[in-house]
């Protein structure tokens, strides 16, 4: 996919998740459990995981664009799964991947500064603007999206019966079957 391919278009995308989970009286947010996991893992793997979520948001959000809906469904996030198991250590895949993990674990170390800083400085002003707002994320137009739906496709089918030959792969393969 040429430069001249990644022509984008800003879009609001929903996920199809609530803020609580169905069925809890206490209302956990979904993403909990993986904020609880985090925790435990080294930063370089926390960043890994990271740019493996966003990468397969970003495809299951281009994989609803292709086929003209603004809402991820859960089996658009099965097939992104799915398609990044397969394709995320790939190095002619994601060429930059290692800086981006690099990029990543600075940004979670900043982040973890400025939440110290936060804890230290509970006297400022609650009611001030955040100016570290993200900017609105960008999609692939639908043509572009339509190629990487393809590309999902084709990575999706004979999943199931697909053997890594590396060891990670294999353990993502075995971890993504279990959750469903």
């Amino acid at each position: 996919m040429g430069a001249d391919a990644r022509i984008y278009t800003e879009m609001n995308m929903r996920t199809g998740f609530d803020a609580t989970m169905e069925g809890e009286g206490d209302h956990h947010h979904p993403s909990d459990s993986v904020s609880s996991l985090r925790s435990l893992l080294d930063p370089r793997m926390r960043a890994l995981l990271s740019v493996f979520e966003e990468d397969s948001l970003r495809v299951a959000a281009a994989c609803a664009v292709a086929e003209g809906r603004k809402t991820v469904t859960e089996e658009d996030m099965r097939r992104a799964l799915r398609y990044n198991v397969r394709t995320f250590l790939d190095a002619s895949a994601h060429p930059n991947l290692e800086e981006r993990v690099e990029a990543e674990m600075r940004r979670e170390e900043e982040e973890e500064d400025e939440e110290e800083d936060e804890d230290e400085d509970e006297e400022e002003d609650e009611d001030e603007d955040d100016e570290d707002d993200d900017p609105p994320q960008l999609l692939p137009c639908a043509s572009v999206a339509e190629e990487l739906k393809r590309r999902v496709d084709d990575a999706c089918v004979g999943f199931d019966e697909w053997e890594p030959d590396d060891e990670v792969q294999s353990l993502m393969k075995r971890c993504l079957c279990k959750a469903g």
